[in-house]
């Protein structure tokens, strides 16, 4: 309890002594608990009496003091007498435990509790039990005096019973058994026994040193336990929070440092704008704010492997943190945050979903449940967790898991990226990268043969994927059989219906793969192809280059280049047969400002080959 006044203090002190005798001490029990708070209530005042009790600072406490003393008159030794008599008619002792004298805030408060044991502790039949750490309290008693405290201090205590410090292997099981108790059942918790071995060899269970540590520590367990479920690892849990609990000093540094401790880039990147100081410095820093320097060192660099290199240890390249995450470790910044947060932050990805979708990769329509109640920024984040799990893809059939999440990111990103923001379909083709690559070409190749994909885009990304085409490919099958796929497709686009090609979402990019094969045929089906207005239009706008610069996203039609494939008259033509009110109602941006400035060139050709010197420099000055 926080310590009051010392009056205030044994008026509690008494009335707390008598609830529990009233409680447990029948007739006998309610006498005493009467002659206790009567004598409480006259006792306490007196405490501020100077050569009474406690000396105590101000005229007004004084003055009451007297005033009770002379209110009082003998009804004090009256009342005492009865408390005696009260206390001698028990048929037990009273024994009064006082736990932790020690760890009361400041020297005063320790002061103020032993004088007021010493002031109540000749009552018959009581008995004390005073548990302390000796150096703290003669200190206090004596005013920064051990020696002098230690005089007072043996005038109060008639007894000293030491307790010898608790064994190593003691305290350690003792810590254990607390540990399983405090957690429970660890079945529905990510946790790895391996890896609370790895602490432990880092000195975790050393930075208990008694028993009060063990117990706070497995007090403040459940709660965190639940609050973070299984979305990080349970032995990473437990020693972020020893270290919380134990080393706070040093742990409000751990908490302020999350980017150098993570290696987290865009953090990093951050600090270095914000901060002077360097990474050494700043670890520096938590190391000097603990008490056990060398265990926290090597804690820390167990639990935070890419602050290492800052330590004298090894360099983790960026790889490692798709490892961390995924095995749910601090030593990732979005779990260490998850941890720190008490909670996964609003709109993040629970781990149990990325790894039941992991499950279900070979399950058509299980999968499919799965992804069509996320959102599309969860999907994102399912996306990007998933490719943390190469290696351990053990799919029976690969197709079902390429053509499911084709479809999921379809579903929510019909359209292309605009300018260079998130491209969903090519986190997919890293996704289907890595389910891929471990497999030899022969299985490759069957597995392409067995995926069927709603469209052509979808299907020129999936066939250029695994081919051998420069800055595009990545030889998963063999060169031969990549270039007949890849005519496949050339030959499935040039001989597409133009109601069919109008509803790709990515029709500029098809148009040019077909033109890097058969440029003749290409540019022939092209001049019949934007006859047609719909696909004239979504032509001309998935042709634009775009930039982003200066907060704003540029595009610009390639006229130069849109001209070489057809004729520019043809082009002209066709642009002339468009209407801006029917491209307007479309209602598509980009289709609209594509369709201006291709009537700009139409009628001021000379200025394409200067727009595009100055669109390429990145310059302002560009006016279409």
């Amino acid at each position: 309890m926080v310590v009051a006044e010392a009056d205030e203090l044994l008026e509690r002190f008494f009335s707390q002594f008598a609830a529990t005798v009233k409680l447990r001490g029948g007739k006998p029990g309610d006498r005493l608990a009467r002659a206790l708070s009567r004598y409480g209530r006259v006792a306490a005042p007196l405490t501020v009496i100077p050569g009474v009790g406690i000396p105590v600072e101000g005229s007004r406490r004084l003055a009451l003091g007297g005033a009770a003393l002379l209110r009082a008159g003998t009804s004090l030794h009256q009342r005492r007498e009865a408390l005696e008599r009260a206390l001698g008619a028990l048929d037990r002792q009273v024994l009064v435990v006082v736990d932790d004298l020690d760890r009361l805030r400041s020297r005063r408060e320790i002061a103020e509790m032993v004088r007021l044991i010493r002031l109540v502790g000749d009552l018959p039949r009581v008995t004390y039990l005073i548990a302390y750490e000796r150096h703290a309290i003669t200190t206090a008693l004596g005013d920064g005096d051990e020696l002098l405290g230690q005089t007072y201090l043996e005038k109060i205590v008639q007894a000293v019973f030491e307790l010898p410090p608790i064994r190593r292997d003691l305290l350690e099981r003792i810590l254990g058994d607390a540990v399983e108790q405090a957690v429970g059942d660890v079945s529905g918790l990510r946790f790895s026994r391996e890896r609370l071995t790895t602490l432990q060899i880092a000195g975790l269970f050393r930075l208990f040193g008694n028993l009060r540590d063990v117990r706070r520590f497995a007090s403040a367990l459940p709660a965190v336990v639940t609050a973070v479920g299984d979305e990080v690892e349970l032995a990473d849990v437990l020693a972020v929070e020893a270290l919380r609990l134990l080393e706070p000093r040093a742990f409000a540094l751990i908490a302020a440092n999350v980017d150098v401790l993570t290696g987290h880039q865009g953090d990093l990147i951050k600090a270095v704008r914000q901060r002077d100081e360097d990474p050494k410095q700043r670890l520096g820093l938590i190391f000097e704010h603990a008490v056990r320097r060398d265990i926290v060192r090597d804690l820390v660099r167990e639990l935070f492997p890419a602050a290492g290199r800052h330590l004298g240890g090894s360099n983790f390249s960026p790889g490692f943190q798709g490892v961390w995450r995924r095995e749910r470790l601090v030593a990732h910044r979005d779990v260490f945050v998850t941890y720190l947060e008490r909670g996964l932050p609003a709109d993040t990805l629970p781990a149990h979903v990325v790894e039941d979708a992991l499950g279900r990769l070979d399950d058509r329509e299980a999968l499919g449940r799965s992804l069509s109640q996320l959102t599309d920024a969860r999907f994102q984040q399912l996306l990007a967790r998933l490719e943390d799990y190469e290696g351990r893809f053990k799919l029976t059939h690969p197709e079902v898991a390429i053509e499911v999440l084709t479809m999921a990111a379809l579903r929510l990103y019909p359209d292309p990226a605009a300018g260079l923001g998130y491209d969903p379909h090519a986190a997919v083709k890293r996704l289907v990268l890595r389910i891929l690559r471990t497999r030899a070409a022969p299985e490759v190749e069957a597995i392409v043969d067995r995926t069927t994909l709603p469209n052509l885009s979808a299907r020129a990304d999936f066939i250029y994927l695994v081919g051998h085409e420069a800055d595009a490919g990545h030889g998963l099958v063999s060169a031969e059989r990549a270039r007949s796929l890849e005519q496949d497709v050339v030959d499935a686009i040039l001989d597409a219906p133009v109601e069919e090609l109008r509803q790709e979402r990515d029709l500029g990019h098809l148009i040019w793969r077909a033109e890097q094969l058969e440029p003749e045929r290409t540019s022939a089906r092209l001049g019949e192809l934007i006859g047609d207005r719909v696909f004239l239009i979504r032509w001309l706008a998935q042709a634009m280059y775009e930039k982003r610069g200066s907060g704003r996203l540029t595009r610009l039609l390639p006229w130069a280049r849109l001209t070489e494939r057809l004729g520019e008259a043809r082009l002209i033509q066709a642009i002339g047969e468009l209407d801006e009110a029917w491209v307007a109602d479309r209602g598509d941006d980009r289709e609209l400002q594509a369709f201006r400035q291709a009537l700009h060139y139409s009628q001021h050709p000379d200025r394409a080959e200067a727009d595009l010197e100055v669109f390429q420099g990145f310059s302002s000055e560009l006016e279409v």
